[in-house]
């Protein structure tokens, strides 16, 4: 019994410094005009893998701007057409999204 609360222990260790290593580490996106703007906008409230990883049209990357601005995502009018542009082209349907790395 000793042993297994030991073990799950040292499991819960490895887990925990698996997560502040993970948190070391940044998310580079493809270099382009917007970059700068989607990792300063987007990674604001969530992780840019969420970014990385959607593969929407350009219709779709609207739909979710307009949703992050109603949510409160602080994006100036003028920087909406140079964000999404960017979105499509690095994270549209025909991109495979490999273009963000981590980075430490």
């Amino acid at each position: 019994m000793q042993t297994l609360r030991v073990g799950g222990l040292a499991l819960i260790a490895l887990g925990l410094l698996a997560l502040l290593a993970q948190a070391g580490e940044e998310l580079t996106l493809p270099e382009g005009p917007g970059r700068e703007l989607v990792q300063t906008t987007c990674n604001g409230c969530h992780n840019l893998d969420l970014v990385r990883q959607q593969h929407l049209d350009r219709a779709a990357w609207e739909r979710n701007l307009n949703l992050m601005v109603e949510n409160g995502a602080g994006i100036e009018p003028q920087d909406r057409e140079v964000i999404l542009t960017y979105l499509v082209a690095h994270f549209g349907p025909a991109s495979s999204g490999l273009g963000a790395t981590m980075r430490p």
